[in-house]
């Protein structure tokens, strides 16, 4: 089995280089790409909280028997609550919402598995631009299909098409896959490579911020149709736009001879390879790696569970309110936060950073879980500073404990 050393560009290991490329086009590809990730973050995010919201709007109206509105009316996705609704009613509206949304999540992300594996497979021989181009094509599609459902107001059941898609085009995943890959062709591990993920990472909280900010008063003014309409062109849009002016980082190359049992082999056989490990013990890397599942899991789930929260007594939160609470959130957490991850290196070793940053994720959960004041909601953003260090110090072991 090839290995790559993380010490060098993984471009460096492939067999065919495409030409290279001067100052002035390598500046404008990195300025791009940036353009790109950007876009990408603010219609990702924008489409997610929209889509909560009106999964959320669309329970009660089920739960009150007035499922009969149209998406392009100006709606509110809390004008009952604590007004009209008894706090058994919101909660009853808060499980029903809760129960799709989780059905939904299913459907994405188990399809999604398997085609992130294929694609995660082909990656190197059919080179990282189709990926992105698969991607963003896939959630194109995707917010086409929900805005036709959302104006014909159909059942929950038919999202379930729109979600498949998206889990076998490999969602919003295939897209981060892509552009990690990107970074890695072109710099090494121990120097530009740190500088470009950092970027990457600011990139995804300033784009997620300004969408969380954006989209509530989307919704405010426009309803839920026009948001997903939004994010249908804006995906098109930027499909297009990776066909006509990205270049890939890696030229194709045959892949006739990887085959599926083969292509199994690459995948899986790295946890049974002693010489990928450092000591040739697997043991330190699994460990590692399940530690940075577990809390990318846990801050994953609490994504969708945290809105619905926040829509229901004793807050009652509007789209804006919302919003603003997840354009804070994402400025404190993906830029003062890493700011301060990179002081406190200078002085403390990851592991410890690792632990802080776990700390960090507790607090927030604990005074979340028992907030009752808006004051308690947001005390929760002081504590998130330290967000980051957790999932981005593990990533960082996970290095540190493989060879390749």
């Amino acid at each position: 089995m090839d290995r790559v050393s993380e010490k060098r560009p993984l471009l460096v290991n492939t067999k065919k280089q495409p030409a290279k490329q001067d100052d002035g086009s390598l500046t404008a590809q990195v300025v791009l790409r940036v353009t790109l990730t950007f876009v990408f973050m603010v219609i990702t995010e924008l489409g997610s909280l929209n889509q909560t919201l009106y999964i959320y709007k669309r329970a009660s109206d089920l739960n009150t028997n007035n499922d009969t509105y149209t998406s392009v009316q100006n709606l509110n996705a809390t004008n009952a609550c604590g007004l009209n609704q008894s706090l058994a009613s919101e909660n009853n509206n808060q499980k029903l919402a809760a129960k799709w949304t989780w059905y939904f999540d299913l459907v994405v992300h188990g399809l999604g598995v398997l085609s992130l594996l294929l694609y995660g497979l082909y990656c190197d021989f059919i080179g990282r631009k189709p990926l992105l181009i698969i991607s963003l094509t896939g959630e194109a599609l995707r917010y086409a299909m929900m805005s036709f459902i959302n104006y014909r107001n159909l059942p929950f059941v038919f999202f379930f098409v729109p979600y498949a898609l998206s889990g076998l085009t490999g969602n919003s995943y295939l897209f981060f896959i892509a552009s990690t890959a990107s970074i890695a062709d072109k710099t090494s591990y121990s120097q530009s490579r740190t500088v470009g993920l950092a970027v990457f990472e600011v990139l995804i909280g300033l784009g997620g911020g300004i969408a969380k900010l954006g989209v509530g008063y989307l919704i405010k003014y426009m309803g839920y149709l026009i948001p997903m309409l939004t994010c249908f062109g804006a995906y098109f849009a930027c499909s297009l736009f990776v066909c006509m002016f990205i270049e890939d980082t890696i030229a194709p190359s045959s892949y006739k001879h990887l085959t599926f049992s083969v292509g199994l082999k690459r995948i899986f056989g790295f946890f049974y390879d002693k010489t990928a490990f450092i000591g040739g013990r697997p043991a330190l890397f699994i460990l590692a790696w399940s530690a940075f599942m577990i809390i990318h899991f846990a801050r994953t789930s609490a994504y969708g569970i945290t809105t619905l929260f926040e829509l229901k007594s004793p807050f009652c939160w509007t789209s804006e309110e919302i919003g603003w609470f997840g354009f804070i959130q994402n400025i404190i957490e993906f830029i003062i936060g890493l700011a301060i991850m990179k002081i406190l290196q200078c002085c403390m070793k990851d592991e410890y950073l690792a632990v802080l940053g776990c700390l960090s994720n507790i607090g927030i959960f604990l005074v979340m879980g028992f907030a009752t004041t808006n004051f308690m909601m947001y005390a929760c953003k002081y504590s998130i500073l330290l967000n980051s260090c957790a999932k981005a110090n593990m990533k960082m072991d996970i290095n540190e404990y493989s060879l390749v």
